[in-house]
């Protein structure tokens, strides 16, 4: 499997063991590509094998559930055919669709298709997939959603997860499983599938497993959307820190002008984002930090050959109050940490800017501690040998798994 990249490489053999195990051809097994949530492969039999990474218990049975749940409806022929989910080794056996990826440009004929996937799911109590071109397959015979990842369930269908996830809970507990299950206990109860005393059980469940030092802030964060729930907007004081993802070109005139509105509607996202962007500051929790970081890379290297020269290049800001925030229902269902809207002017002095080191309030002298080329490495691509003025063309990348290190990296402002 040479054309496995180097970053996956050491997952590779036990995510095709598994395959294997969940009923793949050994001998006939083939790479064919990864995400953040699995690895695919395929067994010359018509078949696909997305495999869990990370080791985390049933990491794709949310996904599986949703794929199950629309074999029966309306979208049937935009989803592909589904045929099992091996729940010990956590693998999904599905059809085997053959295509391109989809691709930014593919949005205008993507939208349609992606909106009749959610409102279908909406009815069987799962929330929408993440928003990603490429997590289509443009077929002949049309597109289709391969990538479920990031689904969630919603209402009573959440509620009685939850009960099923604690009834079976193993005695410890990793990091991205304790992230997972208080996310899904705060937008359960957001959404109405359990209520208040129910949620604060799990909660407290959670603390005796893992302790209260590593459940302070996720209780902040729940506590957050308890105040928020219902409300238009929850004031949040000096001693509360949010976080802003945007990119280094910015940061001057956000010294300047502060974190305004968005107020043209344009978005650092797909178009059909825009929409939901007008009018809006969007702010994370620091666990989400990873997840926004990743994001504007991604679109960085879309939409520009030298993300260098462009100064195209993700930056952390904090925030703090007073400000008057409420909850981005789409933002959170995407990064599966809690993320907020606000339609104020957030001041310069209110903003702090890290430095890949240390955080320092706003200003031009703080913007120039920031160094770009932290995050990116630069090779040079030798010239064409026919052209006799052909110079090395200089090419710019972001550092293979620098975001990974973000969140390690990137010390919270404020004590939790």
């Amino acid at each position: 499997m040479d054309d496995v990249p180097a970053a996956i490489r050491s997952e590779v053999a036990d995510a095709a063991a598994r395959a294997v195990a969940a009923g793949a051809a050994g001998w006939a097994l083939t790479y064919v590509g990864a995400g953040a949530e699995g690895i695919i492969f395929e067994d010359g039999s018509g078949r696909a094998f997305k495999v869990g990474r990370h080791n985390t218990r049933r990491s794709l049975f949310l996904e599986a559930e949703a794929l199950s749940a629309l074999q029966n409806s309306d979208v049937r022929r935009f989803v592909p055919e589904f045929f099992a989910y091996d729940d010990a080794h956590n693998v999904i056996v599905r059809e085997l669709l053959e295509g391109r990826p989809g691709r930014w440009a593919d949005d205008r004929i993507l939208r349609g298709p992606y909106d009749a996937v959610a409102q279908a799911l909406n009815a069987a109590d799962f929330g929408p997939p993440e928003w990603k071109e490429n997590s289509w397959i443009i077929t002949l015979e049309g597109p289709k959603l391969v990538d479920l990842g990031f689904v969630h369930a919603r209402r009573k269908r959440a509620g009685r997860y939850l009960k099923l996830a604690f009834a079976n809970l193993p005695s410890t507990l990793t990091e991205m499983e304790l992230l997972d299950l208080s996310f899904e206990i705060g937008n359960t109860f957001t959404e109405g599938g359990i209520s208040l005393r129910e949620a604060q059980g799990f909660m407290d469940e959670l603390e005796r497993r893992v302790g209260a030092a590593r459940m302070m802030p996720i209780r902040r964060d729940f506590d957050w959307r308890v105040q928020s729930r219902g409300v238009a907007g929850v004031p949040m004081d000096q001693r509360t820190c949010l976080y802003h993802v945007t990119y280094l070109g910015n940061l001057r005139s956000i010294a300047r002008e502060g974190l305004r509105p968005n107020r043209g509607g344009g978005t650092n996202f797909a178009p059909s984002y825009a929409f939901h962007t007008k009018g809006r500051t969007f702010l994370t929790e620091h666990s989400g930090v990873f997840y926004w970081y990743g994001k504007l890379e991604d679109h960085a290297e879309h939409n520009h050959e030298n993300v260098l020269e462009a100064e195209a290049i993700p930056v952390v800001l904090a925030v703090t109050g007073p400000i008057t925030v409420e909850e981005d229902p789409i933002g959170s269902r995407d990064a599966l940490h809690a993320a907020y809207i606000t339609t104020e002017v957030i001041p310069p002095e209110q903003i702090s800017v890290w430095t890949n080191d240390d955080w320092y309030a706003l200003d031009d002298d703080a913007i120039d501690l920031v160094d770009p080329l932290d995050a990116v490495r630069i090779e040079e691509e030798a010239p064409d040998e026919d052209d006799e003025y052909g110079e090395p063309v200089e090419l710019v990348y972001f550092r293979d798994l620098y975001h990974d290190n973000v969140l390690a990296n990137v010390e919270p402002l404020c004590a939790d």
